[in-house]
């Protein structure tokens, strides 16, 4: 588990952070799962984002189907 892990780094260091876990998850066969606020990141290195909103699951998907819709339900 990775509470935001890149949350107060500079777009260099996110990158090579999430670079790092998805290395992990890749080669290890390791399940992350990583808490994000930084959406443009979450859909550059998962495979599936879940969106929550107060604690209700508002949308799970695949990285690559995560559109506008789908952000402005958790971001109001």
């Amino acid at each position: 588990m990775a509470d935001e892990p890149v949350a107060s780094l500079d777009p260099k260091a996110a990158d090579l952070i999430m670079s790092l876990l998805k290395r992990i998850n890749k080669e290890f066969k390791i399940t992350i799962i990583c808490n994000l606020h930084q959406v443009e990141l979450a859909a550059q290195y998962s495979d599936r984002i879940v969106g929550l909103l107060d604690g209700i699951i508002m949308f799970d998907k695949s990285a690559p189907s995560i559109n506008r819709t789908s952000i402005n339900q958790i971001y109001k």
